[in-house]
C-alpha cells in the first residue's frame, strides 16, 4: 500500500511528512526532480536530483510511475521506489511490513491512483490562504514572483482536496502529524 501526501506549497506537508518518517515502520518514496537542491537537501534521501537529460532517459525508458512539470522543473516517481524488487520479490517471499509514503502533487496522485496501484491519499491543507502566504514568505526559498505563482496554484490544489481519502488541516503541527498517522493506521 502506498500513501500519498499532497498539499499546496506552504501547507506544511513536508514538515508533517518529516515527523511521520520518524516512525521506523515508514519509508519515504524518494522522488526525482530536475530542480536544484535546497540547503540541507541530500541526493538520494530528499530527492534524486537529476539533470534534465537523466530525467528524460528515465521517463522515456518507462522508469517513472508518474511525472510532471511543476514550476519549470520536472518531478517524478521512480518505479524502483514503489515496486517490489530483489530476489525476495521474485521468489514470492513476503518482505517485512513497511508503510510507503510519497509526497506528490495532485496531478501525481491522480496518475498513481489511475495506474491501478493501491493508494490512499491524504491532503494536508493550511488553515487559510493567509497562513499559506505567510509560510511561503517566511521560508524564503522563492522569489516574490515564484511565491505569487505558488499562491495562484494553491487554489487549484485546494480544489483537489475532495479527491483524497482524508483532508488534514495543518494548524498545529502535533495534531496534524497525529491525524496523518491515524489515517495511515500508525496511531490509535
Amino acid at each position: 500500500m502506498l500513501f500519498v501526501i499532497s498539499g499546496p506549497s506552504g501547507s506544511g506537508k513536508s514538515t508533517v511528512l518529516a515527523e511521520v518518517l520518524k516512525d521506523p515502520r515508514v519509508r519515504r518514496v524518494v522522488t526525482a526532480t530536475t530542480r536544484a537542491p535546497r540547503p540541507g537537501e541530500v541526493h538520494g534521501k530528499s530527492y534524486w536530483f537529476l539533470s534534465k537529460k537523466e530525467f528524460a532517459a528515465l521517463r522515456d525508458s518507462g522508469g517513472l510511475l508518474e511525472y510532471a512539470d511543476n514550476y519549470g522543473c520536472w518531478y517524478g516517481t521512480p518505479r524502483s521506489e514503489v515496486e517490489p524488487k530483489g530476489p525476495a520479490a521474485n521468489a514470492g517471499a513476503s518482505p517485512a511490513p513497511q508503510t510507503l509514503v510519497a509526497d506528490l502533487d495532485p496531478q501525481g496522485f491522480r496518475s498513481v491512483r489511475s495506474s491501478g496501484m493501491q493508494v490512499v491519499g491524504i491532503f494536508v491543507a493550511p488553515p487559510s490562504l493567509t497562513v499559506l502566504k505567510d509560510r511561503l514568505v517566511a521560508r524564503g526559498t522563492e522569489t516574490e514572483t515564484q511565491t505569487a505563482i505558488r499562491l495562484a496554484r494553491a487554489a487549484s490544489d485546494m480544489a483537489a482536496a475532495a479527491e483524497y481519502d482524508a483532508v488534514v488541516v495543518n494548524d498545529k503541527l502535533e495534531d496534524a502529524v497525529l491525524a496523518v498517522k491515524r489515517h495511515m493506521g500508525l496511531a490509535p
